[in-house]
């Protein structure tokens, strides 16, 4: 007869979890990335919150080109801030169609191709 050991808790808590603010839209919200699996804990947690607001369409009639990202621990200091580009983050989340979109009106009206810029930029440090 086989003997049966009771489950066991083999995953331990990460040590590497980062809170990060995202704000997108006008709206603010908090996500916790694992840094020791996602190469970006930005881009992360951008597109997880687009992914929450998938089904809201009021949210991608009206969205920006850019995002903000932080982390929560840094938040005072403007020179770790980010500035998330939206049409990477929609292509990151699946959203193809919406990220065109974003796309075609920011070439438009400010002469940009969004899929030529970086994903991320410091929004705090100027490039001057």
């Amino acid at each position: 007869m086989m003997e049966i050991w009771p489950m066991q808790k083999t995953m331990k808590s990460s040590t590497t979890n980062k809170v990060v603010i995202v704000k997108l839209n006008g709206k603010k919200s908090q996500i916790t990335v694992d840094s020791a699996v996602h190469d970006d804990i930005f881009i992360e947690a951008a597109t997880r919150v687009v992914e929450k607001y998938r089904n809201d369409m009021s949210f991608f009639h009206k969205i920006r080109i850019i995002g903000e990202c932080y982390e929560k621990a840094e938040e005072a200091d403007i020179n770790k801030h980010y500035q998330i580009n939206m049409y990477h983050i929609l292509m990151n989340a699946g959203l193809y169609s919406v990220a065109e979109l974003l796309r075609e009106k920011a070439k438009n009206l400010h002469k940009v191709d969004l899929q030529l810029e970086p994903a991320r930029a410091n929004a705090g440090k100027s490039n001057t």
